[in-house]
């Protein structure tokens, strides 16, 4: 836990991203929390392994330059005598919710896949004792790996938000020097995700400010769409990830287990290569429309007071004169 704890921003931005997905499978964070690790007994933590760890909830990929009938010999000679656990005592197990240690699947949302994308968006400020700077971010809730609408989201990410040339990046950072650096941090489940970005402002820079350029190229997308250009770009971009990773053993059988464990298919990185270039303007229209709009996720880390005193200081003064003190001080 103390690698999630002592790191600025991250314990805060984490749960703000997670809490955005409040009573469905996706509230919590998948290592626990600290309490929940310490509350956790030996039984809980035995009968989890008996639930989960079994041949059936497994996926062997085996790559590189192998003889198939000699490596599925020594796979039924080192495997095939681990059986799957029957006992009564796993069927009938069930997690105490009042002391969980990783909570099980529920039906608490039946339909992510239908209804995702009727969560409403929030804002918040936090405040991070660790933080040097303020840190400001938004997000907006998009589809899992298995929507239709998956790709072209992917795509417009990379145009939007993801890279040195994006738009937002370019906007935000060159052209109108109101942030230091941004990243963006897409959270992909297998129903649901989220796309996000973080921004580190300049410290006459305020969010409201920030919001209203973002605002504003979202919205020249939701109408026009995007070039030719970006958009050849992006599933370059996409495209190469992928090739790349299959030039690799290690990267290749990810690839496949991932298509097996999401999709039922080993050669989903293959159809993922189709999808990406399928996709059109119209389709980069459409989920603009759809998933990136104002009921996005808002959430400014705040630092401590002297910080939060300079920066406010710094947004009254003129911004040449704070763009000065700025680079000597900061």
């Amino acid at each position: 836990m103390l690698r999630i704890d002592n790191v600025p921003y991250f314990k805060t931005a984490s749960e703000f991203m997670i809490s955005a997905w409040q009573g469905t499978d996706y509230d919590h964070l998948i290592i626990g929390t600290e309490k929940e690790i310490k509350n956790a007994t030996v039984k809980q933590v035995q009968r989890f392994f008996n639930q989960y760890y079994q041949p059936e909830n497994a996926i062997l990929v085996l790559v590189g330059d192998i003889r198939p009938e000699v490596a599925i010999s020594k796979i039924e000679f080192y495997f095939s005598n681990i059986k799957n656990r029957t006992d009564a005592a796993v069927q009938s197990y069930a997690w105490d919710k009042s002391q969980v240690l990783i909570q099980e699947g529920t039906n608490k949302n039946t339909s992510i896949l239908s209804g995702f994308s009727k969560k409403s968006g929030k804002s918040e400020s936090h405040f991070d004792p660790l933080a040097p700077f303020p840190l400001y971010a938004l997000g907006w809730h998009t589809p899992g790996k298995k929507n239709s609408d998956f790709y072209a989201v992917e795509l417009l990410a990379d145009i939007l938000l993801n890279h040195d040339a994006s738009r937002l990046k370019r906007q935000l950072k060159d052209e109108q020097e109101l942030i230091f650096a941004s990243i963006g941090f897409p959270l992909t489940f297998e129903q649901a995700g989220i796309t996000a970005m973080g921004m580190v402002p300049h410290s006459y820079a305020s969010f409201s400010q920030i919001q209203a350029v973002v605002r504003n190229e979202i919205e020249q997308v939701r109408r026009n769409g995007v070039s030719a250009a970006e958009l050849c770009s992006a599933k370059k971009h996409r495209q190469l990830m992928i090739l790349q990773k299959m030039s690799n053993n290690r990267q290749m059988s990810e690839l496949i287990g991932d298509g097996v464990l999401f999709f039922n298919n080993p050669e989903q990185a293959i159809s993922a290569l189709n999808a990406y270039q399928a996709v059109d303007n119209r389709q980069i229209k459409q989920v603009a429309r759809q998933y990136f709009n104002e009921d996005w996720l808002a959430l400014e880390i705040v630092p401590g007071p002297g910080i939060r005193f300079v920066k406010w200081l710094m947004e009254i003064l003129p911004r040449s004169f704070s763009k000065t003190i700025e680079q000597q001080f900061l």
